[in-house]
């Protein structure tokens, strides 16, 4: 003759066996919410004062373009690629064939001088690249 332990009247097959998922589901919960508030502070941004016009013409902006910001101190960045003058050109020359097809769209500071934005345009077109065009601030009417 068997014998069965009874605990709060249950015997040990009316146990149920599975797994508490509760708080898996609960950390998961905390890991979403610290992302959601740590995601946008790891964006950054550069600070610069774009000059300001208006244009009869909507601007066209391509798919895969290259956006070079140069800030006040001329630093140059490239997406994620800061560097200076000097190492433009180098850089530049690395780039594939493809990535030299893309428009290349640049926002400088408006405290830069003429002659600094004729000698990167001179550079981005001495390495290859056609298509340059340059961002600026609407101008409300």
């Amino acid at each position: 003759m068997q014998r069965r332990l009874r605990l709060d009247n249950q015997t040990r097959e009316d146990w149920i066996s599975e797994i508490n998922i509760t708080p898996f589901v609960d950390v998961l919960l905390i890991l979403l919410v610290t992302f959601l508030i740590t995601a946008p502070l790891l964006t950054y941004s550069i600070s610069i004062d774009l000059p300001k016009g208006s244009s009869e013409q909507k601007p066209i902006v391509a798919e895969n373009s290259m956006i070079v910001t140069i800030d006040v101190e001329s630093t140059i960045t490239i997406g994620e690629i800061s560097m200076q003058y000097s190492e433009l050109a180098s850089y530049l020359n690395t780039l594939s064939i493809e990535k030299q097809k893309q428009h290349v769209y640049l926002q400088l500071d408006r405290q830069l001088s003429h002659q600094f934005l004729i000698r990167i345009m001179l550079t981005f077109q001495n390495a290859g690249f056609q298509k340059i065009g340059l961002v600026f601030q609407e101008e409300a009417l």
